[in-house]
């Protein structure tokens, strides 16, 4: 029931407001209806509230109070209301206020709320699940306070602010700064005061329309100790092309590698493309066009030569990657040294290239026991501004590469009809980017997810995210969204092992990748402390160095002196489903090629 005096505000209030206005009043309510919950002593928490072992079935809306990118609190008041807060709550300072966000939807009656910290901003998110339809919904938050030094449970409502559905549609992601709306406490007050503004970062994840049908059947990985890093290695570490259909074979003709990692982006129309950087040199064009610029008809044209991966390279801040990978690419026939011993490479010529292949071709033309960890590429914010770079919403970009995966599930599924024996692929998605990995995985629940994070070492982790600039709060946030796993930078692991105990008892698994792991003697340091797996460029002659330096126990490698990197006659094998011979013969002839190129 409420209060006599909350009754008394609403209809005081009710006089003064226009119709719109008094909506907004009808759905935040007064602060006895719709608080719940304790207060948390420290905002460093994070918070699930949509939680389930199955896919989205309706959109959410993803909300954090603040905007940490920009420094922006998620409350700026008015010393006027500061003044009055702390006279009615008998409060000691301004720094004695505690502030509370309680959101309600309009067309439900429960209510969730989340703590601000004393910085002002909040680490908690909610999640708001949108049951309407979103052109219908709408969202009152109300912004309460209390005095920490109190005993009393009592809270001072500091004003209100509604959220409608089609702000939320007009971008599925932004900041929204809006009027804090105070309740008018006497008959002579001003009809509308404002308390100040409070500012929201939101995020929409819908749902997408295939992944429930797959949600019953859990895709476990179990990765090779070694996984190819885009395939054989990255540009300058292998004579292949990276991120290749030649490229991805080789490394898994190669006894002890059965996974590969490589990267997804989308075309203009859609369309999802393997290749790492977010520019690619364009036949016939001045400098460099962005990857999502590019109708998948023209990005089908392209096939890199060795002078255009030295042009590409040599392009300014344009790689998504970091300076040190930029230092081996624009060096390739130079040697390379780590923080960690040791030298990494002495830089390939890259000798034998293919075509850029779409992630449908590699799902469906290789063997379903090559395992793929698919990274999903992200450029920050800033990064988009600098370049004027184009680029799909992160919805899209999931559905499209979700898409393609859950096709070549059915396709699996057929070929099982036929043939007892077959086995689903296995798959894991990562991505630097925190909100890729939470829309990975709350629209499906089939594939694990993993959060990769170097800190601030690289470019390719976000500076300004909260949420990945240190390794602390990267574990925590991969902990409450409920990832699988987390995928580091080498260098994190080296120079403390004891993380790997660290994130592995609390049931995520570990991987690693970067430079680092180019010496026989890190992957041993790493293996030996329990990770899961490495991530590594040439992973052929680093598992050949450590089988035969015997750097691991025998039954860690057993086998893996097998096959070397020049055994290569089995390579038609492991290309199916192709329909074209001729390409089929073309790739063939590309590997024999190779193979006498490297003897």
């Amino acid at each position: 029931m409420k209060s006599r005096h909350v009754k008394e505000l609403e209809r005081e209030q009710r006089l003064r407001l226009t119709q719109s206005q008094l909506f907004e009043m009808r759905a935040v309510r007064a602060a006895e209806d719709v608080v719940t919950g304790r207060w948390p002593a420290s905002s460093d928490v994070y918070v699930r509230t949509v939680d389930r072992g199955e896919p989205l079935k309706s959109a959410v809306l993803q909300v954090v109070p603040g905007h940490a990118r920009e420094n922006r609190a998620a409350l700026d008041l008015r010393s006027s209301t500061v003044d009055l807060a702390r006279s009615e709550l008998g409060a000691e300072s301004e720094q004695d206020l505690e502030f509370e966000l309680v959101f309600r939807l309009s067309s439900k009656r429960n209510s969730q709320a989340v703590s601000l910290g004393e910085d002002g901003y909040a680490m908690n998110w909610v999640d708001l699940e949108l049951s309407d339809e979103l052109g219908d919904v709408s969202i009152g938050i109300e912004v309460l306070c209390r005095a920490r030094s109190s005993q009393s449970r009592e809270k001072f409502s500091v004003g209100f602010v509604t959220v409608t559905g089609p702000e939320i549609l007009e971008e599925s992601q932004g900041v929204l700064t809006r009027a804090l709306i105070m309740p008018s406490r006497n008959a002579q007050g001003s009809p509308i005061d404002v308390a100040g503004t409070l500012t929201l970062d939101y995020l929409l994840i819908t749902p997408h329309p295939t992944a429930i049908k797959y949600s019953s059947a859990r895709n476990e990985v179990k990765t090779s100790r070694l996984v190819g890093h885009r395939g054989s290695g990255g540009h300058g570490t292998h004579h292949l092309q990276e991120n290749t259909l030649l490229s991805f074979v080789s490394a898994t003709q190669l006894a002890g590698v059965s996974h590969v990692e490589l990267d997804v982006q989308l075309t203009r129309d859609g369309v999802p493309v393997i290749y790492h950087d977010f520019l690619v040199k364009v036949p016939g064009r001045v400098g460099h066009a962005p990857v999502h610029s590019l109708s998948y008809s023209e990005w089908k044209q392209l096939r890199i030569s060795s002078n255009q991966a030295t042009a590409e390279r040599s392009c300014p801040r344009h790689r998504s990657g970091s300076k040190t990978d930029a230092d081996i690419s624009t060096r390739a026939l130079q040697q390379s040294t780590s923080a960690h011993g040791g030298v990494v490479s002495k830089g390939f010529e890259t000798v034998m290239h293919d075509q850029f292949p779409s992630l449908s071709s590699v799902l469906s033309k290789l063997s379903a026991d090559i395992g793929l960890l698919i990274e999903l590429k992200y450029p920050t914010e800033e990064f988009q501004h600098e370049m004027r770079l184009p680029y799909p919403s992160r919805n899209d970009l999931v559905d499209a590469t979700l898409q393609r995966v859950f096709d070549s599930l059915a396709s699996a599924d057929n070929d099982m009809t036929a043939n007892c024996t077959a086995a689903p692929r296995s798959i894991a998605f990562l991505s630097f980017d925190a909100d890729l990995c939470v829309l990975l995985r709350m629209k499906q629940s089939q594939f694990p997810v993993f959060f990769l994070n170097s800190e601030v070492r690289e470019h390719l982790n976000d500076m300004k995210d909260p949420r990945t600039v240190s390794l602390q709060r990267a574990f925590a946030f991969a902990q409450s969204a409920r990832f699988d796993g987390m995928v580091l930078l080498a260098d994190m692991v080296l120079e403390n092992v004891s993380v790997v105990d660290k994130i592995r008892s609390a049931g995520l698994k570990l991987l690693t990748y970067g430079k680092a792991n180019s010496i026989a003697e890190n992957v041993r340091t790493q293996l030996e402390a329990g990770l899961d797996a490495v991530i590594a460029d040439n992973v052929g002659a680093l598992a050949r160095e450590i089988y035969e330096k015997k750097l691991l126990p025998s039954e860690v490698v057993s086998g893996w002196s097998i096959r070397s990197v020049s055994s290569m006659d089995s390579f038609s094998s492991i290309i199916t489903n192709s329909d074209d011979a001729e390409e089929l013969q073309a790739l063939s002839d590309r590997m024999h090629s190779l193979r006498a190129r490297v003897r």
